[in-house]
């Protein structure tokens, strides 16, 4: 008996249960609307005969962190009341209805251990066996389980019942939409820059992620770009819902796999084919294309020292596209990860990546790549005075170095704060806003350039 104890405590398995089938009210998922924030709304259609008044409606299947508080329903009637079972129960429950009943363990190599399932508690299984010995076990996870029965009270955990009140008796379908969690989507942009980087095409593609326990076969699917103010656990309104997962498509985007459309103040992707989600899959899917798309590249540095002074100051490569039809775009693209590539004559290469905010028709899309090896820039004060009370005058120098073997621009930009402004300079500049003035430096090949400027606060 006691090399038993130690063969049923050594062995390592997962733990499987076997059970009969539980039968559940036949519905199917028909359209899946995934929001930012890991939010989504499920339209579920129910075809049933209903008598006029109250009827009961079990469905199954459904995620389980599903609130009772997000259903509504569509069919000529109105949904009463929503009754949400449990979805599993664990094995520890499971098992104490079987206690002083007898049960079969079965190990990785199918030995089978037989006996009477004396106690449940998680710490310690105990089982008495016919012989009158006892085995201890510790860890039943290393165990497929065989059970005779499975209790009643269990038959109907994962159901939801409904209840709808009909306004007259005969076959409907019911549609069912409630919001969940667990279903993800995320836009991640490629960009190639022809190698003279001056345009670029632009392939955009949604990355999918179901974490809900649940697979959805063969749905319509949407997808919701913008920002939704959605509040703690509550419930998204029910017009909203129905609006943006109800309403049909009213325009197209180039994508080869979705039609674009307004839903209220956001975009909606919707698929031109079923797709099927399967619990736990990331899938990656086609969303927009865009060609030749005209872009603007510049070199910039952010002057900001005070009192001390900077050696090896980074110059930053940016870019920058106007979402405009005339421009080889003209269509919003939602807020993600970008990742850079450049042609070259052996393929493409990776320059950068970056991320990019939800870019409306008509705005600008900005975006960088990272720094430039062959720019850099110095940058000290060179000496400060003070003027009557607290007026201060601060004299800085920038030297802008170019190693490239050719010229460049730089665009060296000075934060000012409220009470400062340049009352003197070696170049020209302008004010971007009121807290930034702005100097386009040319620098020629293999050299550098001076830059120098006078800074007036406290007037």
């Amino acid at each position: 008996m006691i090399s038993k104890m130690k063969y049923c405590l050594l062995l390592t398995c997962c733990l499987l249960i076997s059970v009969s089938n539980i039968n559940a009210q036949s519905d199917r998922p028909e359209m899946v609307t995934i929001y930012p924030a890991n939010v989504s709304v499920i339209q579920h259609l129910i075809d049933t005969e209903l008598e006029a008044g109250h009827n009961s409606v079990i469905i199954g299947n459904l995620p389980e962190n599903t609130s009772s508080a997000a259903f509504f329903t569509l069919f000529d009637g109105e949904l009463i009341e929503v009754l949400q079972q449990p979805q599993a129960a664990g094995t520890a429950q499971l098992l104490r209805s079987f206690t002083g009943k007898q049960i079969v363990l079965i190990d990785a190599s199918n030995n089978r251990i037989e006996g009477e399932l004396v106690s449940a508690n998680p710490a310690l299984y105990v089982l008495r066996h016919a012989d009158g010995s006892y085995s201890y076990l510790h860890d039943i996870r290393q165990y497929r389980i065989v059970l005779d029965d499975y209790p009643e009270k269990f038959r109907t955990l994962g159901q939801t019942t409904l209840l709808l009140n009909a306004n007259k008796r005969g076959r409907q379908t019911v549609k069912l939409f409630y919001r969940t969690q667990g279903l993800a989507w995320s836009a991640e942009h490629a960009f190639v820059l022809n190698e003279v980087e001056d345009a670029l095409d632009i392939s955009t593609s949604a990355i999918l992620h179901n974490a809900t326990g649940t697979d959805y076969e063969n749905v319509r699917l949407r997808l919701i770009a913008g920002e939704i103010r959605l509040v703690g656990g509550g419930y998204m309104p029910r017009a909203e819902m129905m609006a943006m997962a109800e309403s049909d498509a009213m325009g197209s985007a180039r994508a080869p796999g979705f039609e674009r459309s307004e839903a209220f103040e956001y975009y909606a992707f919707d698929t031109k084919e079923r797709v099927t989600l399967i619990n736990g899959d990331r899938k990656q899917v086609a969303l927009f294309n865009a060609a030749n798309v005209k872009v603007k590249k510049k070199y910039s540095y952010v002057s900001q020292t005070y009192g001390g002074s900077v050696e090896n100051g980074r110059i930053a490569v940016n870019f920058e596209i106007r979402n405009e039809s005339g421009q080889g775009l003209g269509e919003p693209l939602p807020a993600g990860i970008t990742r850079i590539y450049r042609q070259t004559t052996d393929g493409i290469e990776l320059v950068g990546e970056s991320q990019i905010s939800h870019s409306a028709v008509g705005s600008d899309i900005r975006f960088s790549t990272g720094n430039a090896f062959d720019l850099r820039a110095e940058e000290r004060m060179t000496e400060q005075r003070q003027l009557q009370g607290r007026v201060v005058e601060r004299d800085f120098e920038v030297i802008l170095h170019n190693s490239k073997s050719e010229a460049v621009q730089i665009e060296l930009s000075r934060r000012l704060s409220p009470n400062e402004e340049i009352i003197r300079s070696s170049s020209a500049h302008d004010r971007k806003d009121a807290h930034t003035a702005v100097f386009n430096i040319d620098v020629a090949a293999n050299s550098k350039t001076t830059v120098t400027f006078t800074v007036r606060s406290g007037n």
